[in-house]
């Protein structure tokens, strides 16, 4: 019996070392989502270099939107929604309110101040201006799957996302 039990030690061992030798991080989701999310950030950065009527990066239009979909976000949300370090958010903040884009605001929230932070009309416009023409782009991309498809694409997303962050102790809404 233990010598039925060593050779199973042993195919196990095998079979995991097998396993560890034929295991390609390149060829799995988590790489794939990767590199289209890379992607995705050098298409929206390449952008805002053409467009520089705008006087924004691409980070900042993430802000934008990010604050035009949930008024009155406080500051430490958005470094969560957007996975930034509160001190780059903060620099980030004070650029976009010296081009007139946002208004932060001290607030106190359970005893405890906070900063909220708001889209001022220049803000809104710029928004506008942008969201338009990302439109086209997105549905074009969005039309080579059928609705139903993107519908399970997105579920399947969602469901990866949380199990991620899950892992990491953190929520992103």
């Amino acid at each position: 019996m233990l010598y039925l039990q060593h050779i199973i030690n042993t195919i196990k061992a095998n079979m995991w070392t097998n396993m560890k030798k034929n295991f390609k991080f390149s060829e799995t989701l988590m790489h794939h989502l990767d590199n289209t999310a890379k992607i995705s950030r050098v298409l929206g950065a390449r952008y805002f270099d053409k467009h520089n009527e705008f006087d924004i990066t691409y980070n900042n239009f993430l802000i934008i939107e990010l604050l035009f979909t949930n008024p009155d976000i406080h500051q430490r949300n958005i470094a969560r929604a957007l996975l930034m370090g509160t001190a780059n958010l903060s620099k980030e903040l004070e650029k976009m309110e010296s081009k007139g884009l946002i208004k932060r605001t001290l607030t106190e929230i359970n005893k405890k101040m906070a900063k909220t932070v708001q889209l001022t009309k220049k803000g809104e416009e710029i928004y506008h201006t942008i969201v338009g023409d990302w439109e086209k782009f997105v549905t074009d991309l969005e039309n080579i799957y059928t609705k139903e498809e993107l519908k399970t694409f997105k579920e399947f997303l969602l469901r990866m996302k949380n199990k991620l962050t899950e892992s990491i102790d953190m929520v992103i809404e």
